[in-house]
């Protein structure tokens, strides 16, 4: 699953997705990224295909993660923006 994520602002912060799910069912996935103050890019959630079949998925209907937003420093534990998603996929 890829995103298009912008950072407007005028420090660096790296973006996590955690608790990912598909159809319901937890999964074994998830995305770090950092981007720079003023960038944009394109980052990527990837599901391993033995995951999906030990949750007998053959079909993606929903996408349900965490996106939490903290400064660049891995030092902090500041959350600056976090909330769930849910995605539905045609």
């Amino acid at each position: 699953m890829d995103f298009y994520v912008e950072n407007p602002d005028d420090n660096a912060v790296r973006f996590l997705m955690e608790k990912t799910s598909v159809n319901g069912y937890m999964t074994d996935a998830g995305c770090i990224e950092g981007i720079n103050a003023h960038e944009r890019m394109f980052a990527s959630i990837k599901w391993r295909k033995s995951e999906l079949e030990k949750n007998q998925i053959s079909k993606v209907e929903t996408a349900e993660f965490t996106l939490k937003v903290e400064p660049a420093d891995y030092f902090t534990t500041e959350v600056l923006f976090e909330q769930i998603f849910t995605v539905g996929v045609e």
